[in-house]
């Protein structure tokens, strides 16, 4: 016998995949498959795990593009404080456009599950990465410049780490992991 869950829509326990009383058959967030679909997004991957959920590589079909989707961990679904908070800064974040800050095109609640959808940047994260002092300086104006306009808007990123810190093919540093 697997595993009880508890169905963070209706509060119901189940074992397996999905809870079968509600119309939501998607798996929880830790197990999203290449091949699952969420909020219209076409699973294509797995891109990391952090302490808040999992984002994933998804083809956003409507309009042909591939995105990053961030599912949160289904712990906070209840906590008022936090849907409260995350329903600020998701509003707060899609209304930022700024080119050292990864794009958010979508967020919201599905499922019982909150997620934002955005920018999918190909490239790497400062994690392990050695710049020279040019480039270390042309890197932390670019942060410095994101995380202004971030401030401006009343963001406070909370979390600013080298795994949080995008650089894209085309070299220009994006603050992502909201």
């Amino acid at each position: 016998m697997g595993m009880i869950l508890r169905c963070p829509a209706c509060g119901g326990e189940y074992a397996g995949s999905a809870c079968p009383n509600c119309p939501t058959k998607l798996a929880p967030a830790e197990e999203l498959k290449s091949g699952d679909t969420f909020h219209g997004l076409e699973i294509l991957g797995l891109l990391g795990r952090g302490g808040m959920g999992a984002v994933y590589r998804a083809r956003q079909t409507a309009l042909d593009r591939e995105v990053a989707v961030k599912v949160i961990a289904d712990r906070s679904s209840t906590d008022a404080g936090w849907i409260e908070r995350f329903t600020r800064e998701g509003k707060a974040l899609a209304s930022v456009s700024h080119p050292n800050i990864v794009h958010v095109y979508d967020f919201g609640r599905e499922g019982g599950r909150f997620f934002l959808v955005m920018e999918l940047v190909e490239g790497r994260s400062l994690r392990g990465q050695a710049a020279d002092a040019r480039e270390s300086v042309r890197l932390v104006g670019q942060l410095l410049d994101g995380l202004e306009i971030l401030h401006r808007n009343g963001i406070v990123h909370r979390d600013i780490k080298p795994d949080n810190l995008l650089v894209g093919a085309d070299g220009r540093l994006r603050i992502a992991d909201f």
